[in-house]
């Protein structure tokens, strides 16, 4: 995700060079073994610890579970082009699958891109709606595949519950409290929307409005030394700092994510999202309940 929100918000059509297109393929990469991942049966403990987060996101003996939602945010972009701006992004996964992202541009007006389960598609202003078909739009489709995916991950944080049914192999270390507390860490492997499992490490700490996330890392950090063989299928590693949280609604949201690609302690954020809006297309679930028996 290290070029995904600047990528989303280029908002005009990214025509390719057909000359450059049809130009002649990369040689392929030589590619590392790496030997497969064994999933392991997930900690009864574990899974109890999850459901307890869910339970303290969302308070309601019939929760709602989230499968779209609409946030006005900001972002701070602070890669190779820094920038400051707002937009609006929506997300449904309901009858399908779609997003649309919102921009207010001072000098173009309103534009709108996205993807409505069917056709990708841009708008500007006042003007006829525009299908990115074609092979000059693929920088557009990609953009938006990866928004798809950013909002995959959102979700996971708007609504931690969900995190049970796309885990496996889950494990449990229990914070430590005190005049300096550590938190308590869940850890297990995630499937993402591409069908892969990736490692993941949730860090939780007791808040004013209860147990909540205050970190979410995919992936694992590269390796700095020489001989060890690295995976080309494996995710960058990816961090989500989640700060400043508010209640929406009656559920609990981060207003701050600080997204860094980086697990070194010096690392600064590459882009950070301050979350002003958030409502959420909702349907009934049961609940599951945090007993370790």
């Amino acid at each position: 995700m290290s070029s995904l929100l600047s990528a989303l918000l280029l908002f005009a059509p990214c025509q390719v060079d057909l000359a450059d297109a049809q130009s002649a393929p990369e040689a392929p990469v030589a590619q590392a073994e790496v030997t497969p991942v064994v999933p392991v049966k997930s900690d009864p403990k574990a899974v109890a610890f999850l459901r307890q987060l869910a339970q303290d996101q969302f308070q309601s003996e019939q929760r709602r579970l989230v499968d779209g939602f609409q946030l006005q945010v900001y972002l701070r972009d602070r890669g190779e082009n820094p920038r400051e701006v707002g937009f609006t992004l929506d997300y449904r996964q309901r009858d399908g699958e779609s997003i649309g992202l919102r921009i207010d541009d001072p000098e173009r007006g309103r534009v709108d891109k996205g993807f409505d389960g069917r056709d990708y598609w841009l708008k500007e202003a006042e003007g006829e709606r525009q299908l990115l078909n074609g092979h000059e739009f693929a920088k557009d489709r990609e953009s938006i595949d990866e928004a798809l995916d950013l909002c995959q991950d959102l979700l996971l944080i708007l609504d931690v519950a969900q995190m049970e049914s796309r885990s496996r192999s889950l494990q449990w270390l229990q914070g430590i409290g005190g005049e300096e507390p550590t938190p308590s860490v869940l850890s297990g492997e995630l499937r993402r929307a591409d069908g892969k499992w990736v490692p993941f490490r949730l860090e939780v700490a007791h808040l004013e409005q209860g147990l909540l996330p205050t970190r979410l890392d995919f992936g694992k950090p590269a390796s700095t030394l020489e001989n060890v063989p690295k995976d080309p299928e494996a995710l960058p590693f990816q961090r989500f700092e989640l700060k400043a949280w508010k209640t929406f609604d009656g559920r609990n949201v981060p207003q701050i994510v600080d997204i860094l690609d980086s697990h070194q302690p010096e690392a600064f954020p590459v882009r950070s999202l301050e979350i002003h809006d958030f409502q959420c297309q909702t349907r009934w679930a049961p609940v599951q309940k945090a007993k370790t028996d």
